[in-house]
């Protein structure tokens, strides 16, 4: 007999469980609050993005705004610089009494600061602040007393925001040694003065004439004052040439000025002829007591310098380099100074120099534009 072994379930094995409704709506519920879940983080994620976003695009904004108002400022500041320039260069205002007047004198536009080294003098006085678009801009010039010519531009523009532009400058302007030039100014001895030239007036030191040469080598012959009298002497009253005497400016310095004049070297209130120019010249009636004349004859081949002709009025500075003779010079008149960088052994005419007022013409009332050229390297912005 065959026995079949009888199985009996496994304790804890699978059995089908019977269904029951309760079940599926708890599971129902499960699926529910999940979906809830993951729909709550993404909303949060979105809504984090979009301020993240946002955030971005008001700081784009702003940086963009600052980025303008910095830009605006920063032109401003350069304005003011390229303003300044301009205005140095504007005839007259860079070679005034009050530009050239020792620092920290009555009317002078520097004053003497150490604060800003290597400059020791501040000009604060020539220009005034000035806006700009919507900022403010003021210029402040520095410069140094062992070199004039170097000067700083700090141009500060304030608003919405600051910027600060520097330039270093050379300028080159009219200027002269002295404050007030005699009518007669000889470089080397005086002699041969014969017909009827006078010397009206002395210049405020008491000066009409000035020589490098010693009393003993000065014979002023038939020259009189307008009284008759012999005119006041002051030898040995300078060393080297008369031009180093009388200006703080080079001759080439001086040509250069001359040629930026609207038409060109020869056309006043610089009239400056040289070797090439000088068959050019014709002698004419020039200058006024209110613009008042330099006619420099910068002569180094000819002989002598041109003559002036008879009968011509001069208000100004008339100058001879080399070789001087007064022949055709009769009644001619020279309101201020004739300057000659070479002994005077003829003076012939009855030519007559002339003071305005018990002083002759002031040199600084000679309005000459000055050169301004930017330094290479020395621009600068903050």
């Amino acid at each position: 007999m065959i026995y079949l072994a009888q199985h009996k379930p496994l304790r804890g094995s699978w059995r089908k469980k019977p269904f029951s409704p309760n079940s599926l709506v708890s599971r129902t519920k499960q699926g529910g609050a999940a979906i809830l879940s993951i729909s709550v983080i993404i909303l949060f994620l979105i809504t984090f993005v979009t301020l993240y976003a946002n955030r971005g695009a008001i700081l784009e904004q702003k940086m963009s705004a600052n980025q303008y108002n910095h830009s605006g400022s920063f032109e401003a500041a350069q304005g003011g610089i390229d303003y300044t320039m301009a205005w140095l260069a504007t005839g007259g205002n860079a070679s005034s009494i009050a530009w050239n007047a020792v620092a920290g004198t009555t009317g002078a536009a520097w004053t003497s600061n150490t604060s800003y080294p290597p400059y020791n003098q501040r000009n604060t006085t020539s220009l005034p602040a000035q806006t700009i678009g919507k900022f403010l801009v003021t210029t402040t010039l520095w410069r140094s007393t062992t070199s004039p010519k170097v000067v700083e531009i700090n141009a500060i523009s304030t608003g919405d925001a600051t910027a600060t532009v520097k330039q270093i400058i050379n300028l080159v302007t009219l200027k002269f040694k002295v404050p007030t030039i005699a009518p007669l100014v000889v470089n080397g001895p005086i002699s041969g003065i014969t017909g009827n030239p006078n010397i009206v007036g002395t210049n405020s030191i008491g000066q009409a004439v000035v020589s490098s040469a010693p009393l003993s080598s000065i014979d002023m012959g038939h020259m009189k004052d307008e009284n008759g009298n012999p005119v006041a002497v002051t030898p040995i009253g300078f060393s080297g040439t008369s031009w180093d005497y009388v200006f703080d400016i080079s001759k080439s310095d001086m040509a250069q000025i001359a040629k930026t004049q609207p038409g060109g070297a020869t056309a006043g209130p610089i009239y400056y002829y040289n070797d090439a120019t000088i068959g050019s010249y014709s002698p004419s009636t020039i200058g006024s007591l209110s613009q008042p004349v330099i006619l420099v004859f910068d002569i180094q081949t000819t002989t002598d310098c041109p003559k002036i002709n008879g009968g011509q009025t001069i208000v100004g500075i008339v100058y001879c380099g080399k070789g001087f003779d007064m022949n055709g010079w009769g009644g001619t008149k020279i309101f201020g100074s004739l300057i000659i960088d070479t002994p005077l052994t003829q003076f012939t005419a009855n030519t007559e120099l002339y003071v305005n007022s018990g002083n002759n013409i002031s040199p600084y009332t000679a309005s000459t534009s000055a050169i301004v050229t930017k330094v290479t390297g020395s621009w600068r912005d903050f």
